[in-house]
This record gives C-alpha cells, structure tokens and sequence, in this order.
C-alpha cells in the first residue's frame, strides 16, 4: 500500500471519511476512504500500488467459472446504452473497463464502433469470444490512443481506479 498526496491540489492533510472491507473477495484489509481537507477530493487512501493492484481482480470477479459476471449493480446495465444515445447516437465508443465485452456488444448492436480497453487478460479474451476485435488488454494510463479519434469515452466504475485521474482526463 501507498500513501499518496492530492491528485488535485497536491495536498497531504485528509480526514477519514469511513472504512471498508472487500466485498467481493473478503480479506481481512481494511481500506480508508478519505477526503482531502483543501479541496475536498475523496479518495483511497493508502491505495495498492500498480503492481498489486490485480491481486484484488482475480479472473473469478470477471466471471471465470460462471455463466455470468456477478455484478453489484445490474439493473443498471440495460440503462448504459440508453443513456449512452441520449447524448449521441453512433460513432466511435471507448469503454475504458470494458470487462468481458458485454456493454460493448449492445453498443456494437446500437450501431456504435467499438473500442474498449481492459486490465484483465481474461475478460479481455473473453470479450473477443463475442466478436469485439477492438479490445485491447492493457493499463489504459499507458496505452497510447489517437487523439479525437473517438466520439464518446465511457468508464462505468473505473474513475475511482485511476492512479492519476487528473491526467487521463
């Protein structure tokens, strides 16, 4: 684990906000939730280093072994691709966390072009099973893109992830 200052304004003071476990793949760690006094950023903090950070993202939390990724929020899936056309209708889409694919597929469905990038190599391969070419597997602070190449970026839960959100944004 790493302390780590502000991403926005640099700063180091912080107040707990609460704690939690892993809910998924229970541990015994407890992480902070923190707000940065000066700018009022929440934050994990400390938070895994980059290269541990895949320990907490075994295959199993993509789906491996089960016919279905088991997620916390899935009555939010079938509202993405509306929500998505409310603000544009076709063109190239970028799903930063695109996990197995299946967001990607409906868009695909829609008339969208799409894109995704992911850290996992399995939900990555598994996407590719479904018939999307253009996953890349891979940390998408590192993987260099074209610039104004796609219409629409999404990140559904992968914000609070970013080691630097600042700059990817």
């Amino acid at each position: 684990m790493e302390e780590v200052n502000c991403n926005l304004c640099e700063g180091k003071d912080t107040e707990l906000l609460f704690y939690g476990k892993d809910w998924v793949f229970p541990t015994n760690e407890e992480f902070n939730i923190v707000r940065y006094k000066k700018c009022g950023l929440v934050f994990l903090n400390p938070r895994p280093e980059k290269d541990e950070i895949l320990k907490y993202y075994p295959d199993e939390y993509y789906g491996k072994g089960k016919k279905k990724l088991n997620e916390p929020y899935p009555f939010l899936k079938p509202k993405r691709v509306k929500m998505t056309k409310k603000y544009i209708k076709c063109g190239k889409i970028l799903d930063i966390g695109s996990q197995r694919g299946e967001f990607l597929l409906k868009m695909m469905e829609a008339g969208f072009e799409p894109y995704g990038v992911e850290m996992s190599e399995y939900a990555c391969n598994y996407a590719k099973t479904l018939g999307l070419k253009n996953v890349i597997h891979g940390d998408i602070e590192e993987i260099k893109l074209e610039s104004k190449f796609f219409n629409v970026v999404i990140l559904w839960h992968v914000l609070e992830h970013i080691y630097d959100p600042q700059k990817l944004l």
